[in-house]
């Protein structure tokens, strides 16, 4: 998996010291509706995640690297993130954010998650 122990705690360091997650949020949230369903593929440690559930969004973070979920569950101790392969297990969403989503250059993988959306 691409998250090791020593990008973690560089991310997770990087991320005390600038408002990123927050600016990000504050980016995105023009175009969400707080009652949509919002699922988050490749949330990775969740800071995107977390921070647009702090601001009252219905979303859900997956990725399939389960040292990331851990330590964002850990950190975060939010019932949020799960360990799934958006290719094959995905809830009905009505908007994704693939924000770090690393799988771009995947075509038929890409494809696959979406398909699994509807």
């Amino acid at each position: 998996m691409w998250w090791s122990k020593q990008r973690i705690n560089w991310y997770s360091q990087a991320v005390a010291y600038t408002p990123f997650p927050k600016t990000l949020c504050k980016f995105i949230t023009p175009y969400l509706e707080k009652t949509e369903t919002i699922a988050e593929f490749g949330c990775g440690l969740g800071y995107v995640s977390e921070e647009l559930y702090n601001l009252g969004y219905n979303i859900k973070g997956y990725d399939i690297d389960e040292e990331a979920l851990n330590f964002a569950k850990d950190r975060s101790k939010l019932p949020i993130f799960f360990n799934r392969d958006c290719a094959t297990s995905i809830p009905s969403s009505d908007v994704i954010l693939a924000i770090f989503f690393g799988h771009f250059n995947d075509k038929a993988y890409l494809s696959s998650c979406l398909e699994k959306t509807n």
